[in-house]
């Protein structure tokens, strides 16, 4: 079998900005399969310990799944959780680099882009072991979490206690990462190289 990963877009650079409170933001459809309620449960434990630090969650879903997660929320007496509608192209780029970190808490992704997206734009991330991810440690640029609130919550526990120069050089290494490995110009070499070796096999 051969991985080929998904190619990542250029980021425009933008700076990053870390005023309080400190962003830790989670960008995917609402969906039970993404983790959110987790992501919720875990915060309950992190919101008064870390006072400049909120929460953001960005994405669209069924009304009722919605209602649901806002519920839950307001019922915990979170005050630094946000909901909100997606964005998209610079202003998505603009969030990913205002973030402190990227929090990604799926069961289940086949690639999980927007934590390519986040490293692409210098963005620490905090996610479950999805797609090509399992090597954030490896690379110095994330942190990788089980799926249950417990470690998802000492995962972001960790990002937040990592100062602004910490942050700033995992994400340097994150999109070095990005840039070395998931150009779209290498993955389409990757690509043609596979078609290649197939066509070769078949006519033997």
């Amino acid at each position: 079998m051969t991985l080929i990963p998904w190619g990542i877009k250029p980021i425009t650079p933008q700076p990053h900005v870390f005023n309080p409170p400190n962003t830790i933001l989670c960008i995917a459809r609402l969906h039970p399969l993404k983790g959110l309620k987790l992501l919720i449960d875990a915060w309950k434990q992190l919101e008064k310990p870390f006072p400049n630090h909120r929460l953001l969650i960005a994405g669209n879903g069924t009304a009722s799944y919605q209602t649901y997660l806002q519920m839950e929320i307001h019922q915990s007496n979170l005050i630094r959780v946000t909901l909100q509608e997606p964005v998209y192209d610079e202003a998505k780029a603009q969030m990913l680099s205002t973030a402190s970190c990227l929090i990604l808490p799926s069961f289940s992704e086949n690639f999980g882009l927007v934590v390519g997206e986040a490293l692409a734009c210098g963005t620490p991330v905090v996610t479950t072991r999805v797609g090509p991810w399992g090597d954030v440690e490896k690379k110095g640029c994330g942190w990788l979490v089980e799926p249950t609130v417990e470690s998802i919550a000492e995962g972001l526990c960790k990002a937040m206690q990592a100062n602004r120069e910490t942050l700033l050089q995992m994400g340097a290494r994150g999109k070095a990462w990005i840039e070395t490995d998931f150009r779209w110009s290498d993955v389409a070499q990757q690509m043609s190289r596979l078609y290649e070796n197939l066509l070769n096999e078949s006519e033997h």
